[in-house]
């Protein structure tokens, strides 16, 4: 099995979430989409619109009251949907235990697969 490359452990969740940009002409686009996982660095988002990389979103996830911005960072088309990678810019506005409990459950979780 290949060694995880990533800098921050990924945490499978499904939560809807809100995402708004502005698209080069400057009209505004928002679309409802499902988180499939997360981490301190960023999300995994299913939509079914194409999203130009490099594109700024504004997110927000009522559960997890997460608030913030981030970067489309890679975007795959799977059967009509686009599995769209964000990596957040900045603080995002979130209680800070939500983020530690994600990352906590993300280690017993890999622990339990090794």
């Amino acid at each position: 099995m290949a060694k995880e490359k990533r800098l921050a452990p990924r945490l499978a969740v499904e939560k809807k979430v809100g995402l708004r940009w502005a698209e080069a002409c400057g009209r505004e686009r928002s679309v409802q989409g499902t988180c499939i996982d997360i981490t301190r660095r960023g999300m995994a988002v299913m939509v079914r619109e194409r999203i130009p990389v490099g594109t700024q979103i504004h997110l927000r996830e009522k559960e997890l009251q997460l608030i913030g911005m981030a970067v489309v960072r890679n975007q795959l088309e799977k059967r009509g949907w686009y599995q769209t990678g964000l990596e957040f810019c900045g603080a995002l506005l979130t209680p800070h235990e939500v983020l530690n409990r994600l990352e906590h459950v993300s280690v017993e979780n890999s622990q339990q697969a090794n």
